[in-house]
């Protein structure tokens, strides 16, 4: 009696387990769907600072005083491309490369009030003259 208890027991709690894990599968699904995912290609982020200086120091625009907001130019380019030779398509610090298609984002900051627009390493030396 208590094996069939236990048995039972065991049975329910697969079931439920796996209702579970069909649940996630599928809300995950339905936001890759609503978000366009589904097809998207490997992005690869293009700054030479740091990133605690970008995000989490306050940025303020010299035209009008706003403050900055990152922003990003992109370009696609094919791995097999001959323009290809100008990108580096590594991963990390490991010898793994990114193939075929791929966008390289370059990242910039962009004043909000008056559209003005100055790269990472202009601003950390115009921030750098200031002081």
């Amino acid at each position: 009696m208590k094996n069939k208890k236990l048995l039972c027991l065991l049975v329910v709690s697969i079931i439920f387990m796996l209702t579970q894990i069909t649940a996630c599968t599928d809300q995950i699904n339905n936001a890759v769907e609503d978000t366009g995912m589904k097809n998207k290609i490997p992005v690869h982020y293009i700054y030479k600072v740091n990133p605690f200086y970008v995000h989490w120091k306050k940025h303020f625009c010299p035209e009008c005083g706003t403050r900055l907001k990152t922003a990003y130019d992109s370009v696609v380019v094919n791995s097999n491309s001959p323009e290809a030779k100008n990108y580096d398509f590594s991963i990390a610090a490991g010898d793994n490369h990114l193939t075929g298609d791929v966008e390289f984002r370059t990242s910039y900051f962009k004043c909000p009030k008056c559209e003005f627009s100055i790269s990472f390493d202009e601003m950390k030396k115009l921030e750098k003259d200031k002081k």
